[in-house]
């Protein structure tokens, strides 16, 4: 029957556009659920907001606040990087040996070898630095207690030690002052050497009387210290002290077992043109109560100069660093003396002096000549006398 068929079709094209709507309907719910979330924007959009604030840096992704515009880093190949290990900085100490320990005659090892090195940077002489504690070292370091007024066992204990460390360190540093004598260029012989040399030499250039060359000095009769040890402790200390006022100082020598003669002392002093030289010596008699400080100047025409200032600056040099000296350590004054006895002074073509600091032979300043207290004053009265020559 065809009118039955009909509606039946009729039915059917109602049911399935109600379902049709029904489920449009759904989806627009859900749709509008979906949106009024927090979030909830547009995944693509969120996609693509993320991807815009993503850089890529050489050690991996970094992701930006959109909050503000972001730094473009460059673009670089991506490289292996090795992060170190922390480690602790090493603590610092005051002696580059262990102080706790004692070392005497028969030891051996390293920290003997560095004894021996500070000692000898100091101007004493333990022999040579070979790590060994025999005889020389010992007397060394008894020369370097009776200098700090220790007791003069000869055995390195840690006070002992730790006076040299401190002594040491004071000696290799230059303090820093104002340059008073910048641009001045000033010569310091410490007299004699460890070996004596006698061989001869002219005492003057063309002279055919002969000196021997250098000799060893004298000797503390009470500290059986030696002279050339004494001299070259204050030279290096003066060094020192002259280089931290701006001035170039030439030294003849800075060790003990050299070989140089008197006439090679001036013509090194010659060769650096220095403004002026000072020769530091201490002294010996057979009185042992003869006592005090005095300076030698070269006598008139006997020096390798026809230049007439020389002579005049010479004694203005000696009677500057005299009075200085002699005030700073209340020295008895021996006055000064003019000599052409001396290679040193016969071959020099520039001004130069001889002071020399007290006698060996006598008790009291033989015992003040090896302290450090002592050699000090020495040193600040002769860097005065410095001062004050080239101010003028």
């Amino acid at each position: 029957m065809q009118p039955n068929y009909n509606n039946n079709r009729k039915n059917n094209a109602r049911n399935i556009l109600l379902i049709a709507a029904i489920a449009l309907t759904l989806i627009i719910v859900v749709i509008i659920v979906i949106a009024s979330m927090p979030g909830g924007n547009n995944l693509s959009d969120a996609q693509s907001n993320i991807s815009s604030v993503i850089t890529p840096t050489p050690y991996g992704t970094e992701v930006i606040t959109p909050f503000y515009t972001p730094t473009k880093v460059p673009t670089v190949e991506p490289v292996t990087v090795d992060t170190p290990e922390p480690t602790s900085a090493p603590t610092p100490t005051s002696a580059p040996i262990n102080m706790s320990k004692t070392y005497k005659k028969g030891d051996e090892g390293d920290d003997i070898l560095t004894i021996q090195n500070m000692l000898i940077d100091m101007g004493f002489n333990p022999g040579v630095a070979d790590g060994q504690f025999g005889s020389q070292l010992k007397d060394a370091i008894k020369n370097f207690q009776l200098y700090e007024k220790l007791d003069d066992d000869g055995i390195a204990g840690p006070t002992t030690i730790n006076y040299l460390v401190n002594d040491w360190q004071e000696m290799t540093t230059i303090p820093q002052k104002q340059k008073t004598l910048q641009g001045v260029t000033i010569g310091i012989d410490a007299g004699h050497q460890q070996k004596e040399n006698t061989s001869t030499e002219p005492v003057s250039p063309g002279s055919s009387k002969t000196v021997i060359k250098s000799s060893d000095g004298t000797y503390g009769r009470w500290t059986d210290a030696k002279e050339y040890v004494i001299n070259l402790q204050i030279a290096l200390k003066l060094k020192n002290e002259l280089e931290a006022l701006g001035a170039t100082v030439i030294m003849t020598r800075e060790t003990n077992n050299v070989d140089i003669s008197n006439s090679q002392r001036a013509k090194q002093m010659n060769n650096a043109n220095v403004d002026c030289w000072v020769q530091i010596y201490a002294n010996g008699d057979d009185d042992k109560y003869k006592r005090g400080m005095m300076m030698l100047v070269p006598k008139d025409d006997c020096m390798d100069t026809t230049d007439s200032k020389v002579y005049g600056n010479s004694n203005s040099l000696s009677e500057t660093l005299l009075n200085s000296t002699l005030n700073s350590t209340n020295a008895k004054d021996l006055g000064t003396l003019k000599v052409s006895s001396l290679a040193s002074f016969n071959y020099s073509k520039t001004p130069v002096c001889l002071i020399a600091v007290g006698y060996l032979s006598n008790e009291t300043e033989d015992k003040l000549l090896v302290t450090k207290d002592y050699q000090n004053k020495i040193v600040s009265g002769l860097v005065n006398g410095f001062k004050e020559y080239f101010s003028r």
